[in-house]
């Protein structure tokens, strides 16, 4: 199967030339570029693709290959493998004699070395048929060009040169760069190690033995291979820049320094001798001087006078002994990509490889381990601790320097689907759109894993869900509830509901949670204790997208206060180990599943987050062996996962089409809308019509509640009010000391007391009063007369100001504000304005109301009753403050 390879420092992007972010296929025939979308010169852009585009070096492709199934591979189409040895036998066959001799003549080399370096001829289809790249390519493509085979250090062929008639120099797509290696190459004489395939033509002319690199600097490790126990001479060119860079000599160098430490000795480089660019220019400054390249012993004589010179002036470098954190270092480079998280994580990510980030500590697969292990295996040694530490820090710091990447734990939205890491060791992931999924090698997106991540078996399709469901002691009714839940659960970017599965002894609680979590996301530990701390939940649950807490009996306030903020986004800080300053962050939002046969005191933000489940007991005869249910659901467990990918599918397809009406957990509502659509189920309304139930849960379990329900209604005051008049002669310790913590309560529980028939109003931001409404459903409140305050006197005169003493609307302050707090509830607009009017058309003697026609004078200055459909309005919107 195809797949797409990420960009590399070996292999950078060509369009935008960078080594990060962007990926090739396998054989370079298309870059998918995710910076640019804008062709270089001798490339064109096949599709856009985010915000960059799919390119290639000339020709059209196929496009996209897309098989019908579900449970396949969606991949670029590739073009075969090239055959590159029948490619030069059948170019050297196309090439004519007069070729060779015009060839030679350009170059100014005989034509005996052009043909044991083995070179043919490409016409421009053939240039277009191996997609070829040239510089200007677009406006001036060549008829056809020369073509050199070049080799790996075992002589097999791994590409191919190309040089045009009027000196262009390129490439085929795909092909490997290697060696220029003659046919009669003797290594037991001085092998002179140039660049290209026309400086070794020039050694041939001249008599001498030599090898071409693909550039200046490259080839060493075919070379190493190649001549290995030959004594070999690295040539450069003199290529000095006005800058004072000097590649040539640079590259000859450095080739000659990782000979050397290959082969643990002495390798010498030199430049050619009088300045000459390259050994090419040297034998035409001879031929100027009157050399005969017919003359063979002239020729030879001339190559030895420029070997005794080049050995005079060669210079030796031995193998650097770096220490092992510098080998670490480079040995990161080569195997690994750097990145940083954008929570500013250090990770690491195999070149080629798949698009896996590995945290540089955390697991057995942390970057340690893995340079620890690579080390042992090319040194024979293992590296101490010492250096592994001082490696890792330099390559955090190289990272630092980087610009943060999104890390995804399991989950994904991408390009509006769902991706789904399978977690084995391909990298392969689950790709669900609208009505369809597929397996693809290769993410779109980086993937993390922790020591809670395993590997999910690779889903197939045809399974249903009734098959899940017969393995399930869940009644009809909940059915839709749980698959809906289900579905969300994939869903990482919205809030999910808690899982309460609850239940008598041997319901199948557990059994049933273990089942959810091995479908969804499989872990080593499904079934995780109740966390001690906030420090043991975070890290819990920061490890895996569901979190399920086994046989709860008690939810402390600091736990529940933490499973409402998993709900919706939880960021948890605490100070790094083993510093005093530095702190680490962990960011996550969870699905959660609890269960408990009792889970005790609720309070009413987490009642409000709760998805409801009751498992009913099972009858003797009913029961089955854990033995056999956990061998019927590993047997099925591959279908039904591909059947919830199925439902998944069809939930996305339908879900921009449903709008129910919401209310708290908007989104997973929307979800359940969907499901209900698919399955003909009625879900939503089951899951609305749990808010009763939980919220008299939520008020049982809370002595404020309690009291709530037996106080004389309605009710105006201040949180401390409330707290004196509620306040039992014998107060236990959950209930609260101080006035802001009477506030808290009383605005947790505002939700379930909706719902048992009590609307709790908060003050508003705007009132300084702070002043709570409590009444009936469907009952109005007469508001306690307060003084008014000078602030408010000064308030009303101020905007007063300006009015005639004669003005009906110049009253006093303090008569504002005692009719303000006395005035019956008004009328709506339409009857007050209507009010005295006669027949129609007539004007009437009525005026406007006093808070419309005094400017400044606003409706918060008096406290109106609020209807059923407003309060439900602002429970709704989040009208008040939690």
């Amino acid at each position: 199967m195809s797949r797409w390879l990420k960009a590399s420092n070996k292999h950078p992007c060509p369009i935008c030339g960078k080594h990060d972010w962007c990926a090739r296929c396998p054989d370079g025939a298309k870059w998918k570029c995710e910076r640019s979308a804008k062709a270089p010169d001798g490339w064109e852009l096949l599709s856009p693709s985010n915000s960059g585009g799919i390119f290639q070096p000339l020709a059209a492709i196929s496009g996209y290959r897309h098989s019908g199934g579900n449970n396949h591979t969606v991949a670029p189409a590739q073009p075969p493998t090239r055959d590159w040895k029948a490619l030069v036998a059948k170019y050297s066959a196309a090439i004519t004699p007069e070729q060779i001799v015009e060839l030679g003549e350009q170059l100014g080399v005989n034509s005996d070395s052009l043909v044991t370096v083995s070179v043919g001829w490409a016409s421009r289809a053939e240039l277009m048929g191996i997609r070829a790249g040239f510089s200007d390519q677009n406006d001036n493509y060549p008829d056809g060009a020369y073509a050199f085979p070049e080799r790996d250090g075992g002589g097999r062929i791994v590409g191919i040169s190309l040089r045009a008639v009027d000196g262009r120099k390129g490439f085929p797509c795909g092909a490997k760069r290697g060696l220029i290696i003659p046919s009669n190459l003797d290594r037991s004489q001085t092998v002179l190690i140039v660049e290209g395939a026309s400086d070794v033509a020039a050694c041939i002319t001249l008599g001498l033995q030599a090898v071409g690199r693909p550039s200046n600097s490259g080839g060493a490790d075919f070379l190493a291979e190649l001549l290995e126990d030959s004594d070999a001479l690295v040539l450069g060119e003199n290529d000095a820049k006005p800058d004072g860079s000097w590649p040539g000599r640079k590259g000859a160098k450095s080739v000659a320094q990782r000979l050397a430490a290959k082969w643990d000795c002495p390798v010498r480089w030199a430049l050619p001798v009088n300045e000459v660019k390259d050994l090419r220019e040297w034998l035409n400054t001879k031929i100027s001087s009157g050399l005969d390249l017919n003359d063979a012993e002239a020729c030879q004589a001339a190559g030895q006078e420029l070997l005794a010179e080049l050995n005079k002036s060669a210079r030796e470098v031995r193998a650097e002994r770096k220490s092992q954190a510098d080998a670490l270092v480079d040995l990161a480079h080569e195997i690994f990509r750097l990145g940083r998280s954008d929570a500013d994580e250090p990770f690491a990510v195999a070149q080629d490889g798949p698009n896996i980030a590995i945290m540089f500590r955390g697991s057995r697969e942390a970057l340690r381990a893995t340079l620890a292990r690579e080390y042992r295996r090319r040194a024979g040694k293992v590296p101490s601790a010492a250096a592994l530490g001082d490696a890792l820090l330099a390559l955090m710091g190289e990272a630092q320097e980087l610009e943060p990447e999104q890390l995804y734990l399991r989950l994904a939205m991408h390009d509006e689907t769902v991706l789904i890491d399978l977690a084995d060791t391909t990298g392969r992931v689950i790709i669900v759109k609208s009505g369809q999924w597929q397996i693809i090698d290769q993410s779109p997106v980086l993937f993390r894993r922790t020591a809670l991540t395993a590997i999910i078996p690779e889903p197939t399709t045809g399974g249903s869900l009734d098959d899940f469901r017969l393995l399930c002691n869940v009644t009809e009714k909940a059915w839709p509830l749980v698959l809906g839940w289900m579905v969300a659960a994939l869903l990482p970017d919205i809030a999910h509901p808690i899982m309460l599965l609850t239940g008598l002894q041997g319901t199948g609680k557990s059994t049933f949670a273990r089942m959810i979590v091995e479908l969804l996301d499989p872990s080593p530990a499904t079934l995780r204790s109740q966390p001690k701390d906030d420090h043991d939940w975070a890290v819990a649950a920061s490890g895996s997208t569901i979190v399920t807490i086994d046989n709860i009996s008690f939810i402390p306030a600091w736990w529940s206060d933490a499973l409402c903020r998993a709900v919706s986004g939880d960021g948890w800080v605490a100070r790094k180990l083993y510093t005093d300053a530095d702190i680490a962050v962990l960011n996550f939002r969870r699905s959660i599943i609890l269960t408990s046969i009792d889970p005790g005191a609720l309070r009413g933000d987490l009642g409000d987050r709760l998805l409801l489940i009751s498992l009913e007991q099972i009858m003797d005869c009913n029961r089955r062996s854990e033995a056999e249910l956990e061998e019927a659901f590993q047997r099925l467990r591959p279908s039904i996962t591909g059947a919830v990918y199925d439902l998944l599918s069809k939930v996305l397809e339908v879900l921009p089409t449903v709008n129910p009406s919401l209310g708290r957990m908007a989104d997973f509502c929307r979800v359940l809308a969907a499901v209900d659509q698919v399955l003909g189920t009625d879900a939503l309304k089951t899951y609305h019509n749990q808010r009763d139930e939980i919220a008299e849960d939520v008020i049982e379990s809370d002595p404020v509640g309690v009291a709530l329900t037996k106080m004389s209604l309605p009710w105006f005051g201040t949180a401390g009010q409330l707290l004196e008049q509620l306040r039992p002669d014998k107060a236990g310790s959950e209930w609260p000391k101080t006035a802001q913590g009477m506030s808290g309560c009383v605005r947790r529980l505002v939700p379930a007391m909706l719902c048992a028939g009590v609307r709790i109003v908060p003050p508003k931001g705007s009132d300084k009063r702070r002043m709570y409404r409590i009444e009936r459903v469907g009952e109005q409140t007469p508001e306690t007369p307060i003084s008014p305050t000078d602030g408010e006197k000064l308030d009303f005169e101020a905007n007063n100001r300006g009015l005639g003493l004669g003005d009906p609307r110049a009253i006093s302050a303090d008569q504002h504000l005692s009719n303000a707090r006395h005035t019956p509830p008004r009328k709506p607009h339409s009857e007050q304005n209507n009010q005295g009017l006669g027949v129609e058309g007539d004007l009437g003697d009525s005026i406007p109301i006093l808070s419309e026609s005094l400017p400044g004078c606003q409706d918060d200055d008096v406290v109106p009753p609020r209807t059923d459909d407003d309060a439900e309005s602002a429970l709704a919107t989040e009208d008040y403050e939690w």
